[in-house]
């Protein structure tokens, strides 16, 4: 009798976790819901202190009492590096801010620590097929929302795709516009890799058209990387392998036959964007090559100590007098050297450095490992760092793969749909 009611509360206690974890994935979804309202873009970059107060971090506080025991704080055990990046970019901040000045950015990084903990938190209690059932459904409800979006915005769109200029004006469910949400987007991919396979290309070509909509070659590259990652990790059999490869070739044979490649490549702008790369049209890559060159002169400026948590572009800024209207160095790797220096790369580096060995004992059957993988990736021309989402996965993955797993592990699939 005992037994059976500890097992009932056990199972609550399960369902009350994963009934949290949804929220709260969601509201990290919903990212522009402040406990104001909603924020358009143009409100987050003129944004009030009480605007900074999003759906997700009142959510965050509902994880509280299962950290609490009879015997104290429970804290879930993450491996010691993954700590020593925490405390050195909380300690250089504190002590560049009396030289550079404060920056709010410190409270996200607080707070991504925090999804961290949560995140191994929820590993912890809850089996993996319990985790990624939550993430899976979230993760299609999004897709539902965006599609939802592009209805209402319908003619915004028309008109853009009449006269392209930079990117369609639509709001968006995630900070920094459509480029990040279009990866985002991408990004999501990964938590079907394993069910049935016509919802999984369904929702790649859902994500390539958003992206091409968008004009968002960031969009379009990470697609095509997660269905290639899914296509070479030990999830599809030889026999799809064999039939999705020859359905490419020949697709591909068709459309060099049929089809004008370059005619299309000017008259669809999310395309045309490709055949720009590089020229002196594409106004963003010359932007960012306008920043990295001020690089050198802004680490010897810091004595390579960097600025602090958000102040890389003040670094930049200070050494070229130039203003730039980015709001963030566009390679997270330099900018973690230029804010907490040379001291706080290394300790990024070997943290990306475990997880990616995770990664390849995952096989890329995990939807974490790939988008983890994604992430470090595009974190090469785009991001600001204290991307909560990534460090609630980050704290998953490392609970979920503490040990190399055995290869049995691969031959099932726990997150069949």
């Amino acid at each position: 009798m005992e037994q059976t009611l500890q097992m009932r509360l056990h199972l609550t206690h399960q369902r009350v976790l994963q009934l949290t974890l949804g929220l709260f994935f969601l509201l990290l979804n919903l990212q522009m819901l402040s406990i104001t309202g909603w924020m358009t873009l143009q409100d987050e970059f003129n944004q009030k202190s009480i605007d900074t107060i999003k759906g997700y971090h009142v959510a965050s506080l509902l994880f509280l009492p299962f950290f609490l025991t009879k015997t104290g704080i429970w804290l879930p055990k993450l491996p010691r590096y993954v700590f020593h990046f925490c405390v050195w970019v909380v300690f250089s901040s504190v002590a560049l801010y009396t030289v550079y000045g404060a920056n709010s950015m410190i409270i996200n990084y607080l707070f991504a620590f925090f999804c961290l903990l949560i995140g191994g938190l929820v590993a912890s209690q809850l089996t993996q097929d319990q985790v990624m059932s939550v993430l899976r459904m979230v993760a299609l409800l999004v897709f539902c929302i965006i599609a939802v979006k592009l209805l209402y915005y319908h003619s915004e769109i028309v008109k853009f795709l009449k006269a392209p200029i930079g990117h369609p004006n639509v709001e968006t469910l995630f900070g920094g516009g459509v480029n990040l949400e279009a990866t985002w987007v991408a990004f999501h991919l990964a938590f079907f890799i394993r069910s049935r396979k016509w919802l999984f290309y369904g929702l790649v070509a859902f994500s390539l058209g958003l992206s091409i909509l968008y004009a968002s070659r960031v969009g379009v590259i990470l697609s095509l990387l997660v269905f290639l990652l899914r296509f070479i990790s030990a999830v599809p059999g030889a026999l799809e392998r064999r039939n999705l490869l020859t359905g490419l070739v020949l697709l591909l044979l068709l459309a060099l036959v049929s089809l004008d490649i370059g005619q299309i490549s000017q008259k669809v702008y999310g395309l045309k964007r490709f055949a720009d790369f590089g020229s002196s049209q594409d106004a963003g890559m010359s932007g960012r090559m306008a920043m990295w060159e001020q690089f050198p002169e802004a680490m010897a400026e810091s004595h390579y100590l960097g600025y602090g948590a958000g102040n890389a572009m003040l670094g930049l800024e200070k050494v070229s007098g130039i203003d730039f209207s980015e709001q963030n160095v566009h390679n997270y790797y330099l900018q973690v050297l230029l804010e907490f220096g040379m001291i706080g790369l290394p300790l990024y580096l070997i943290l990306v450095y475990q997880l990616l060995k995770r990664i390849h004992w995952s096989k890329l059957a995990n939807p974490l490992a790939v988008i983890l993988l994604c992430y470090f990736i595009s974190s090469l021309i785009q991001f600001r760092g204290a991307e909560s989402m990534i460090w609630l996965y980050m704290g998953i993955f490392f609970v979920q793969y503490r040990f190399k797993p055995s290869l049995s592990v691969f031959t099932s699939s726990p997150y069949q749909a």
